[in-house]
């Protein structure tokens, strides 16, 4: 599939396979450390020793933490040394703050700086190298790209599936554990994910809301199996799971995406970092491939295999999973591909309105900060926009590739 996915789009291919390279390599490429450096006969790594480390870097050696916390490391005279491409990094400044600092055209030199450390692109307000947030933008495009469609195709594949298989009427439970699960563990989940943000709006970790909507799920579901056991409620019910569905997907297909990202940040107990990010961006998402694999899922429970299978009295779980859901993979990978673009351009946009990790530099929050520069400013905005532009484009292209298949 991915040699004929080559040929098909090729360069789409090779600029995504690129990107995805450039994030996986971000923190080599683009970092203030020397790749290697001798002081006084000894070899040192900084960029490597520092790539596992968290935001404040420690070394094992005394020279290397003394020239970490000076800030030095450009100006320190090593024996011998190699840099990285990018001699900077994304969130670095390299003048002195102030309300007077414009942006450098590319090819400026830092004061007091051989031609090793130039900006090729130039700097932005604030005395960032665009270059090195390019990078980081590349990286923040990939994780919250394709973090988000991975978490959307998996809540698409799965209601999708059980939607288009089961219909209103295939779908039983019995009467308890559907009881109980409606009267216990839907207002669990509302509760976990609006009510207790605000009763410890200073816990920011998102798996401790997870973990509480686990143990009322659960709670739920053992008072179901107990009610399962009494003669009224061990009687089966039809869920009308299609109908449901469909409805769900009309109410977040209504809403519109931005407003609601921007909404849910001013909530107590939501932290704006790239993770909850990905989480928001999956739950406004997953309608595409939800719509898709249930259309897929109509034609294929209706094919000449699943009436066999199910004259062979095979489990309708086991014919699902096992037989149905495969052949409906591909319409899948096609949305994937292009939520993927979909999910990169509206966190661009949302960075661009100034939600985020403000420690995080993105291609959204570079074009936030060239609306306050000059219109001859082109380096901070032709890069970030084309590079945004053209991603998006490729991911299309290659979601068509895979629909021509």
């Amino acid at each position: 599939m991915i040699r004929r996915l080559y040929q098909r789009a090729p360069f789409s291919f090779l600029w995504i396979s690129l990107l995805i390279l450039t994030a996986l390599l971000s923190g080599l490429l683009a970092t203030k450390r020397p790749w290697y450096c001798n002081i006084q006969g000894r070899v040192y790594f900084p960029a490597f020793s520092a790539l596992t480390q968290g935001k404040f870097v420690r070394f094992k050696e005394p020279a290397l933490d003394s020239i970490e916390l000076a800030g030095a490391w450009r100006t320190y005279p090593f024996d011998h040394y190699l840099y990285a491409p990018v001699p900077f990094e994304a969130t670095e400044s390299v003048v002195q703050k102030s309300s007077t600092t414009k942006p450098q055209p590319p090819g400026t030199l830092p004061q007091g700086s051989d031609g090793l450390f130039r900006h090729y692109l130039g700097t932005d307000g604030k005395g960032r190298d665009v270059t090195a947030g390019l990078l980081s933008g590349a990286r923040v495009a990939v994780i919250v790209g394709f973090g988000a469609m991975c978490i959307a195709s998996l809540i698409g594949l799965s209601i999708g599936a059980i939607s288009g298989f089961f219909g209103n009427r295939s779908l039983r439970l019995r009467r308890g554990l559907l009881w109980s699960l409606l009267l216990l563990g839907l207002p669990g989940l509302l509760y976990c994910s609006i009510i207790l943000p605000q009763v410890f709006p200073q816990n920011t970790d998102f798996s401790f809301y997870f973990l509480w909507s686990l143990a009322l799920l659960g709670f739920a579901s053992g008072v179901g199996l107990i009610l399962n056991k009494l003669p009224f409620f061990n009687k089966f019910s039809s869920i009308p799971v299609d109908f449901i569905t469909l409805r769900a997907m009309e109410l977040f297909g209504a809403l519109p995406p931005v407003i609601l990202v921007l909404a849910a940040a001013k909530l107590p107990g939501v932290s704006q970092s790239n993770t909850v990010l990905i989480f928001l961006i999956a739950l406004l998402s997953w309608t595409g491939t939800t719509r898709i694999v249930r259309g897929e899922m109509l034609r294929v429970r209706e094919m000449d295999y699943i009436t066999a299978a199910r004259g062979l009295g095979f489990s309708a779980w086991r014919i699902l999973f096992k037989h149905a859901l495969p052949n409906c993979l591909r319409p899948a990978l096609v949305a994937f591909a292009m939520g993927v673009g979909g999910s990169i351009l509206l966190e661009a946009v949302l960075r661009f309105l100034g939600f985020g990790a403000a420690e995080s530099v993105s291609w959204g929050s570079m074009l936030s900060e060239a609306q306050g520069a000059n219109l001859t400013c082109w380096w901070l905005i032709l890069p970030a926009g084309f590079i945004t532009g053209f991603t998006v484009l490729a991911l299309y292209q290659l979601g068509e590739a895979l629909l021509s298949e």
